[in-house]
């Protein structure tokens, strides 16, 4: 009896799965990052330029309505990336949104799993804090960071059973965010010498996929002209955290602007491989941990989804610590900006802040000015998060 009840509740899930493949609700239909990764993935496996305003323009006309024939949201990733998203691709573009969504689940679900493994702490707290700040932030627009985020969290779990060859598969496929793994790819070198060889072997794998699917061409292309191309569109967006979106919007000249916020990168790209080293007595998830809240702090292009790579330190420092200013931090990395930002009167631009300051003088209207209080709030998290870490150990909860 048993046995023929999990059958028919077999029968029944299989059922209910396939009616939901074939008639996916509109809520998983993909946003408009989603858009972009399905149509330069379809783009990239035709052998077209996923890199050219056509055809990506006219697939994602295909599949989504515009208010403006022109429109298009254009992917920074590079050809391996792209290639990683090939087989969803072939997918009819309802049904592929239907897995995409259930993926953003799934990592979401993952990142709560790691963060426990790592830190003692309630299911309920970590869970809500999470779907909060990584999953319903990306949900909207199917954004790509709940993936590379699970790998790395899921990336430090492994390494600290000593999981090599899982660990460097898993940092690997990461890096289809590639400026979100790659410090972890090179603190993990530098740091862990069972995982050098390994290492090695990924990046050389990355590499020979990248040529075999976009040859030299197209790697040469979305180097040298469309990553920088595409970091200068985004200056000024409302939805930039970035070191580089913000001397934008205090009138820094564009091209001074992303020089900096690169040259900050790189350097905390270096800060973090020093600061996890000094940091391995803490554990050797430091290793992935450190670099990874590094790496998404300012920089020349960064999204608050992210941003949320800084929350899994957060969490085992509050953790170990019982600091009320990790939690402190914590709270301000949960809460939605880009959400609450949605309900205020702003423009998709955040204008400069003279603007702000003029407008606000003559009692206008000012679209964009939230902006900056997100995203010095934002910050204030990250600096909660550091300075619990290494300095703030005796402000403890009782």
């Amino acid at each position: 009896m048993r046995t023929l009840r999990l059958g028919l509740i077999g029968i029944l899930s299989i059922g209910v799965a396939a009616y939901i493949y074939a008639h996916p609700p509109k809520l998983t239909a993909g946003g408009i990052d989603f858009s972009a990764f399905y149509c330069g993935a379809r783009v990239l496996s035709t052998g077209a330029d996923p890199y050219q305003y056509e055809p990506v323009r006219s697939c994602e006309h295909e599949n989504r309505q515009w208010s403006r024939r022109s429109d298009i949201v254009a992917t920074p990733l590079p050809p391996y990336a792209l290639g990683i998203l090939i087989p969803l691709a072939r997918l009819p573009y309802a049904q592929a949104g239907l897995l995409w969504f259930m993926l953003l689940v799934v990592s979401t679900l993952v990142i709560v799993w790691a963060i426990r493994q790592l830190a003692d702490l309630p299911f309920l707290v970590v869970g809500t804090c999470v779907a909060l700040a990584v999953f319903l932030q990306a949900m909207p627009t199917g954004a790509l960071a709940p993936i590379p985020l699970s790998l790395l969290c899921t990336g430090a779990v492994m390494l600290t059973r000593k999981l090599w060859n899982v660990t460097a598969a898993l940092l690997g496929f990461a890096c289809i965010e590639p400026h979100v793994a790659l410090p972890v790819l090179i603190a993990t070198f530098v740091l862990v010498r069972e995982m050098r060889w390994r290492i090695v072997v990924v990046a050389f794998a990355l590499i020979l996929f990248s040529l075999a699917l976009g040859r030299i061409e197209l790697n040469v292309e979305y180097l040298s002209k469309y990553l920088p191309a595409h970091a200068l569109s985004e200056l000024g967006s409302v939805v930039q955290f970035g070191l580089s979106s913000m001397l934008h919007n205090f009138g820094v000249p564009d091209r001074a602007a992303l020089a900096i916020g690169s040259a900050q990168y790189a350097l905390f790209v270096i800060a973090g491989i020093l600061l996890a080293r000094s940091l391995r007595r803490e554990g050797i998830a430091m290793t992935v941990l450190v670099p990874m809240a590094m790496a998404v702090t300012g920089g020349p292009y960064i999204h608050l989804t992210q941003i949320a790579g800084v929350l899994p330190l957060a969490f085992v420092t509050a953790s170990r610590t019982r600091s009320r200013v990790a939690w402190a931090g914590i709270v301000l990395l949960t809460v939605p900006w880009n959400l609450l930002n949605a309900l205020t009167p702003n423009t998709l631009v955040v204008p400069r802040v003279h603007e702000v300051v003029l407008r606000a003088l003559m009692y206008q209207a000012t679209p964009g000015g939230f902006a900056y209080i997100a995203n010095a709030l934002v910050y204030l998290g990250i600096a909660c998060t550091f300075w619990s870490l290494l300095v703030g150990r005796n402000w403890r909860l009782t």
